[in-house]
């Protein structure tokens, strides 16, 4: 399936192929990495290097921040108490970083963040009883981003992943600044190529694994990863 998929992306053009390059784990470069790009080819030019091996030589940059996640993911899961960024809040959060080939991963925090008793009222029966109350949001965000850090030191490397992952990166934004200025701008969601699929290949998408949320941050990243697994295999 994944190869008909880059076949079918290729005639759309060179721009969506880049979109979906990271199904084959390709090199995934981050803006900061644009001068050493540009410095690499030059170099090659006087050296005549192979542009393959200068254009690698810079994006592995990615893989090098971490001695153990090569061209890393990292998968964040929010619940929160509604849809709004101004007015609702982060409940609980959750993170998994994995290599880019999903055979490495290592399980991070998973907190239940602590609400007023104002929040509480204005919650739904359904969310006080799914969710406990225990620590704050700066205090959960600084353990998530410990944890990132120390898988993927640098800055910019990172790419968030998760199923519908803008939702919950707008939170990080708002809520948790330090950690959404540590991740790259990119982001990989998993929705998006369960809506290719379904348009494209829908007798494959038929096949994917059944998910059953208990809608806990922890159980939703890996159901989330165990889809991209089945896609990235099919």
């Amino acid at each position: 399936m994944a190869s008909r998929l880059r076949a079918q992306i290729t005639s759309m053009g060179e721009n969506i192929v880049n979109r979906f390059s990271i199904l084959d784990v390709g090199p995934v470069e981050d803006e900061k990495a644009g001068a050493s790009r540009s410095s690499g080819r030059n170099k090659e030019k006087r050296t005549g290097g192979k542009r393959g091996e200068a254009d690698n030589a810079g994006s592995l940059a990615a893989g090098d921040a971490s001695s153990a996640l090569h061209f890393p993911l990292v998968w964040i899961d929010l619940e929160m108490t509604g849809l709004d960024v101004a007015n609702d809040t982060i409940m609980e959060i959750a993170v998994i970083v994995t290599d880019g080939k999903l055979e490495k991963e290592v399980e991070g925090p998973n907190l239940v963040i602590q609400h007023t008793d104002t929040q509480l009222a204005s919650m739904n029966d359904w969310c006080i009883d799914q969710h406990g109350r225990s620590g704050l949001t700066q205090d959960a965000e600084s353990q998530v981003l410990d944890f990132v850090k120390l898988h993927i030191p640098e800055a910019g490397v990172g790419v968030i992943a998760g199923s519908s992952i803008h939702v919950d990166l707008q939170f990080i934004k708002a809520k948790m600044p330090r950690l959404a200025e540590h991740l790259s701008w990119r982001i990989l969601d998993v929705s998006t190529i369960t809506g290719i699929a379904l348009r494209w290949f829908p007798s494959q998408h038929k096949k994917k694994p059944t998910v059953e949320s208990d809608h806990r941050a922890m159980s939703d990243i890996r159901d989330s990863i165990s889809l991209l697994k089945f896609y990235r295999s099919a």
